[in-house]
């Protein structure tokens, strides 16, 4: 699986968990996601009650960065979610665990480089 697949199968996951990567209207749902190995372009969809209608401005796309989808905290708390991972850990003499799982990921994606993030998120999916 090439990295473009891998982000936008992560992406995908994200939104179905509930994680909105651009602003949306009541009315509107997230259509086509792009992906390449910078990021992702987004395109609007319009819900509609009846028989859709082209609108050329629903196919302007809306870019975000790779580091901006990545290393922010709403795409891994809906990657991820909430659940509390168990780890131990000595920090000045004393056990420290219980960490939210989507910290503990955004914590091992920080220090990845972009290649090995996308090998990361690969495991996920």
């Amino acid at each position: 699986m090439s990295d473009k697949e891998i982000l936008k199968k992560a992406i995908e996951k994200a939104v179905k968990n509930g994680w909105k990567p651009i602003e949306l209207k009541e009315n509107e749902t997230i259509g086509d996601i792009r992906t390449n190995e910078n990021g992702a372009t987004f395109y609007k969809r319009k819900k509609y009650s009846r028989k859709p209608k082209f609108e050329p401005s629903m196919r302007i796309g809306i870019g975000i960065g790779l580091k901006d989808i990545i290393l922010s905290h709403d795409f891994p708390k809906a990657l991820f979610g909430n659940k509390i991972r168990k780890t131990f850990e000595v920090r000045n003499d004393k056990w420290h665990e219980n960490v939210i799982e989507w910290k503990y990921h955004l914590q091992q994606m920080v220090i990845l480089s972009d290649n090995e993030k996308f090998k990361y998120l690969k495991k996920f999916l």
